[in-house]
């Protein structure tokens, strides 16, 4: 018996449709599709019947609004470049522009290009009032150094669906958005709001008055880069008591108005991400939530060299959040590399990170950014670790180690105990990025290997392992005979499914942000004992 595509549900058409065509994700949804899909799409659409809808569809659902206005027959470029309406709009050609309209989700609007005669939008209005697109889901505007206010052209950006807004400015004051956001705060009911400026004059004009405004918001990014805000009234965001997911990406020194006692904390949050070059922000906004049941916590500072601030911020995080916090992430970002202590000695990782320990909970531990000559990471470090977190999934522990920390003539560094300290106490771990110093190595201890390989259980599941190895020793133990030998013996005892190991190269790339390269000597020992494990089992 023969079929034809005729015969197949509309439902697995589609998904035949969206399996043979990439769509990546991006905020703006012109770039959804590349030209080569949008031409196999259009292709697919011609074929038959069956292809046409499914093809359409997924071709139209992220446009920009330039596209739809081509889909009107009578809109001409003139000698000056300007595209205007050449006639009135009838039925035909609304009906042409509702075929394909009906399909778009993920609207993008550019404000500089094509440029289009102010005149086209109101008569658009005219003819047809309310908004153009009834499926419409998501809004992203771009402006650079324009004076688009995208009010004008709002039948095209609004809809009852719609949820989700992305405003991306470069230059200009952003105070002339305000009637767009305020029109979508009375006609939408958002679930998240995107506002990214950069390079503007703000002087005077603080934006968190009308985003507190939008009292549905689950999720809100702002985004202010050298955009000369004066002041920021943190206590307007309060007001968003449905608020789950907070990122915050200010880069300045912004004054902050501290919150009042009388103004309502914040129940809701679970996910708060601050990027800050001023650190008077932060107590503000963890006082603002210190009521939420926050789950993620993520921290970058920027242009900081006072160690000091790492531990404050430790300090600050408040109580509640010890007993509800799974993913916790502290960065530090500057141009001249990891932050430095002047004239103090380097102090362990426990000393620093001790008030967290209560916080039983973490499964995701990141600190970055860190210097040799602000803390130092020892085998108790690792241990203390493992005992206050056995549920980490993820440990990332970025500190420079070019060379190797010698504190009353001691190394400083974990050495392979780590390795079956995370084996275990941690059995869930999936990524590990330590400090490592791969020297005075125990050599193979036959009654240990025998003991470890009869243990009950399932083996720890790591297939993956990063280490920062001072650059002196990684070449030492490289040449020495049985160096890389006896770390892969102990790394396989440890972790039985690991596969690769990596380590920064010294070679190549900033060394604040290292490239990686396989320990070619040891994942080739590691793939000998995975031969003679399944030879053997």
């Amino acid at each position: 018996m023969t079929y034809s595509l005729l015969d197949l549900p509309v439902e697995l058409i589609e998904i035949v449709i969206r399996n043979l065509f990439l769509v990546k994700w991006s905020p703006d949804p012109s770039f959804s599709l590349s030209n080569q899909t949008k031409n196999d799409l259009h292709s697919c659409a011609l074929t038959c019947l069956a292809l046409f809808e499914p093809a359409i569809r997924l071709l139209w659902q992220d446009v920009e609004l330039f596209q739809l206005l081509k889909l009107f027959p009578n809109l001409q470029r003139n000698e000056a470049g300007v595209y205007v309406l050449t006639s009135d709009l009838d039925d035909a050609s609304w009906k042409r522009f509702d075929l394909y309209s009906i399909h778009v989700k993920n609207l993008s609007v550019h404000a500089t290009v094509n440029v289009v005669d102010s005149a086209v939008w109101g008569r658009l209005a005219l003819s047809r009032p309310g908004p153009m697109l009834s499926n419409l889901t998501y809004v992203y505007c771009l402006d650079s150094h324009s004076d688009c206010t995208f009010f004008d052209r709002r039948m095209f950006l609004i809809s009852s669906h719609l949820k989700k807004v992305y405003l991306d400015v470069l230059g200009g004051k952003f105070s002339k958005l305000l009637p767009y956001l305020s029109f979508v705060q009375q006609e939408a009911c958002l679930d998240r709001l995107v506002i990214v400026h950069h390079r503007g004059d703000n002087s005077g004009f603080d934006p968190l008055p009308i985003v507190a405004q939008f009292k549905d918001l689950r999720s809100l990014r702002l985004v202010f880069s050298d955009s000369e805000i004066t002041s920021l009234d943190f206590g307007c965001l309060c007001q968003l008591q449905k608020l789950i997911d907070l990122e915050l990406f200010i880069d300045g020194n912004i004054a902050v108005r501290t919150l009042g006692d009388g103004v309502p904390k914040a129940e809701n949050l679970a996910c708060l991400e601050v990027y800050l070059q001023s650190p008077d922000i932060l107590p503000v906004v963890l006082r603002m939530y210190e009521a939420s049941p926050v789950e993620n916590l993520l921290v970058t500072f920027v242009e900081f060299h006072d160690a000091e601030l790492f531990q404050t911020t430790l300090d600050i995080i408040p109580l509640k959040w010890l007993q509800t916090l799974t993913v916790l992430e502290i960065s530090y970002q500057d141009g001249m590399g990891p932050i430095q202590m002047v004239n103090l000695p380097p102090v362990s990782l426990s000393s620093l990170i001790g008030s967290l320990y209560d916080a039983r909970g973490l499964e995701e531990l990141t600190l970055s950014g860190l210097s040799k000559d602000v803390v130092y990471v020892a085998d108790s470090d690792i241990f203390n670790i493992c005992n206050a977190w056995p549920n980490l999934t993820r440990l990332i522990i970025d500190i420079d180690v070019q060379t190797q920390i010698r504190i009353s003539g001691v190394d400083q560094l974990p050495t392979v105990s780590s390795f079956y300290a995370l084996s275990a106490h941690c059995p869930a771990l999936k990524t590990v990025q330590i400090p490592f110093y791969p020297g005075d190595i125990p050599p193979i201890d036959n009654d240990k290997s025998r003991a470890l390989a009869s243990s009950p259980g399932p083996p720890h599941r790591l297939r993956y392992l990063f280490l920062y190895v001072p650059e002196a020793d990684f070449g030492d133990c490289n040449l020495t005979a049985d160096g890389s030998s006896l770390v892969a013996y102990h790394l396989n005892l440890a972790f039985p499914l690991l596969n690769t190991v990596e380590v920064k190269n010294f070679d190549m790339g900033d060394i604040w942000s290292p490239t990686r390269i396989r320990w070619d000597a040891v994942n080739t020992v590691i793939g000998i004992c995975h031969d003679v494990r399944r030879r053997y089992a």
